[in-house]
């Protein structure tokens, strides 16, 4: 990317970031470093040139929904049962050594307040 084009990008985003600021003082705006990405994010993510996402009615939604829900791959019930049984294990583990070192900084701090009294 040029510099000029760098330049011309970002007194876009600067006038783009001021107009917002003064439109939605309730709204906080990102640090310029991180608005042209958000700014280019919703060039991309818009559906038509005003500014607003295409309508779509309640029927659409849901069959949009449902044909979302047929691409994902369900896990099967043994991985479900699999996945449950780490979970347990891993909390227990974590449990356990947050347990400990809770205790040898309690054993710690009780030592130094036994020391300064």
């Amino acid at each position: 990317m040029s510099k000029a084009v760098a330049r011309t990008l970002c007194d876009a985003c600067f006038s783009a970031k001021s107009r917002l600021s003064a439109a939605h003082p309730d709204i906080r705006v990102p640090h310029l470093p991180v608005f042209p990405v958000a700014v280019l994010l919703s060039k991309q993510v818009l559906k038509d040139g005003n500014g607003f996402m295409a309508k779509t009615s309640p029927s659409e939604f849901i069959r949009q929904v449902r044909a979302e829900t047929a691409k994902v791959s369900w896990p099967t019930g043994r991985e479900t049962g699999m996945t449950v049984v780490m979970v347990i294990i891993m909390t227990t583990i974590l449990g356990l050594f947050f347990l400990g070192v809770d205790s040898v900084f309690s054993w710690i701090v009780k030592t130094l307040l036994s020391l300064a009294s």
